[in-house]
């Protein structure tokens, strides 16, 4: 791995539970010269060896499931992410790979969870998180995502005090977060993984969802559009358009808006 990869290494790492925004300039300009595209239809050995380097931290198994239907029109979303999810997988024995077939768009998955793509991604179920990909996992940013949220999920890291995570787990409704992204979209990664971080805090309480907009995949532009969403990111809760927020929303701002729709 070249200085400059080291580097963006060494920036990320600045937190082990979120991204710094001193660094976040400093790491776009590292991003631009090396043109860094963290999965195409295969992960490139470069790449492999960063990634490895990140899942050497990897404590406990992690599952990646893949729900998918068969659907010509598709061919290409399916096996794009079939593809990623086993390179993902092959690179740490510590991510176990299942593939759900005739798992489409209405269908539910182990946890319960509604399908609006095909093909959808989750990570962590067996561990009781519901942590929901809904689009193709492309461009570096959103990889990147990916796989700090299998770290993330093997460590339990989530990285709140004890507090909050007694106050998430007693919620008595199950709050749905969607979060609505671009993938070329920075600051929409911290949104899915402090989403995501809530979800495991809570213990599963707390659904998840990232949404990749993507005019050139045609992903979820139908949804976006019906809902107004115009930047990103933005985050609903519970599917009340009340809720809409837009941009990166603070840590306390977003478990209080959980706190009072789990009530």
């Amino acid at each position: 791995m070249d200085r400059d990869m080291d580097e963006i290494n060494d920036l990320f790492a600045k937190k082990d539970y979120g991204y710094d925004y001193r660094h976040m300039d400093r790491i776009l300009d590292l991003f631009i010269q090396k043109d860094y595209a963290y999965a195409g239809i295969v992960i490139d050995d470069e790449h492999k060896r960063y990634l490895k380097k990140r899942f050497q931290s990897l404590t406990d198994e992690v599952d990646i499931k893949v729900y998918y239907d068969i659907d010509d029109e598709l061919a290409f979303h399916i096996g794009f992410t079939k593809k990623f999810a086993s390179e993902i997988a092959g690179i740490n024995n510590k991510i176990k790979l299942s593939f759900f077939k005739h798992r489409g768009i209405g269908s539910q998955t182990k946890l319960g969870m509604t399908l609006r793509t095909n093909p959808s991604i989750t990570i962590g179920e067996d561990k009781g998180y519901r942590i929901l990909y809904s689009g193709l996992p492309v461009g570096r940013l959103v990889v990147k995502n990916i796989a700090d949220t299998i770290i993330m999920v093997s460590k339990g890291n989530h990285g709140f005090d004890e507090n909050i995570v007694k106050e998430l787990k007693s919620i008595s409704k199950d709050v749905h977060v969607k979060v609505f992204i671009t993938q070329n979209c920075l600051v929409c990664m911290d949104s899915v993984y402090l989403a995501n971080r809530v979800a495991v805090a809570s213990g599963g309480k707390v659904l998840s969802e990232t949404i990749l907009v993507d005019e050139d995949f045609d992903l979820n532009l139908d949804l976006a559009h019906r809902l107004d969403v115009e930047t990103f990111p933005t985050q609903i809760i519970s599917n009340d358009e009340k809720s809409i927020t837009v941009d990166f929303q603070e840590e306390n701002e977003l478990v209080n808006l959980v706190l009072s729709y789990g009530k």
